[in-house]
């Protein structure tokens, strides 16, 4: 069953998570971007397990736990490098949520979830802008 369209404006992480759980609902689904091709944003994210779990529900997580670096221990530090303190409670993260923490590089978050959603027939317009509302 269709339930109308749903048009998503924007193709980072929330945009095309979003356009994959809406097709699993029967929405019928266009993302907007406004970039013509996702390129490197030399960054990093750390993803905590209620956004692996998120991951999970579209079927991408354990793509994500072999792209990305697991997070096992917090270390944190003054601008001049001297620690301020640390944590191993990341290690602990899969047995108490039942996911892991990892750390990936956004770029690589991003074109993943790109090609899922390409790949799950969704559409993707890029080089479009949102001029009103």
């Amino acid at each position: 069953m269709s339930y109308g369209t749903v048009l998503i404006t924007g193709c980072g992480i929330a945009g095309p998570v979003l356009a994959i759980l809406l097709k699993a609902k029967g929405y019928s689904r266009i993302v907007f971007e406004e970039v013509r091709h996702l390129g490197d944003v030399s960054a990093s994210l750390m993803l905590m397990p209620n956004g692996m779990k998120v991951l999970n529900m579209i079927g991408l997580a354990d793509e994500i736990y072999e792209l990305a670096f697991p997070l096992e221990a917090y270390e944190d530090f003054t601008g001049s490098g001297e620690p301020l303190g640390s944590s191993t409670l990341p290690a602990q993260f899969q047995q108490r949520y039942g996911q892991k923490a990892v750390v990936i590089k956004r770029t690589t978050l991003n074109l993943t979830l790109e090609t899922r959603m390409v790949a799950s027939g969704i559409q993707l317009r890029e080089g479009w802008e949102l001029s009103e509302i």
